[in-house]
């Protein structure tokens, strides 16, 4: 189910039974989601937040592009370096 978050202003109450009676609430703007209504103590259902991974702690140099090609070797992949892709504009 999805609402309007102008919508989900009034309904609060209404939506926050239907969350906890199993139903999947997604308040959104201007017709994109912005947040999912999720009653406490929920099962974790794969989805991830953006603090997912705050507790990870990496090398460095883990994604340099000598890595990327000794590990390219140890699977037998031909890869283009990064180095030599061009760049893409969004």
């Amino acid at each position: 189910m999805q609402v309007g978050i102008r919508e989900a202003k009034s309904e609060l109450s209404s939506l926050i039974e239907a969350a906890l009676g199993g139903l999947d609430v997604v308040i959104t703007k201007r017709g994109k989601p912005l947040v999912r209504l999720v009653p406490e103590g929920r099962p974790n259902d794969g989805r991830k937040g953006r603090g997912c991974l705050d507790d990870i702690n990496l090398p460095p140099g883990w994604d340099s592009v000598e890595l990327d090609e000794q590990i390219a070797n140890q699977f037998e992949i031909d890869i283009v370096s990064r180095s030599r892709q061009p760049n893409r504009q969004k």
